[in-house]
């Protein structure tokens, strides 16, 4: 499903088409991956990722994306 939605994103676009779609969509899941389970386990306080999970998630998506 996110490989679908980044390829109909980028044949639209919306975002950037500097990567395959599948490595754009292996990047998202990788980083959305790594955020959640930063979240669950609590020791982003120790790197400074005190932002609410959502702002995180913007922010590093806006930077995969180059936005």
């Amino acid at each position: 499903m996110l490989l679908r939605t980044v390829d109909d994103a980028q044949q639209s676009a919306i975002i950037p088409t500097t990567v395959s779609a599948e490595l754009m969509s292996r990047s998202i899941w990788a980083t959305l991956h790594g955020l959640a389970l930063l979240n669950l386990r609590q020791p982003h306080e120790r790197f400074g990722l005190n932002e609410p999970p959502e702002d995180l998630a913007a922010d590093a998506l806006s930077a995969l994306f180059g936005l």
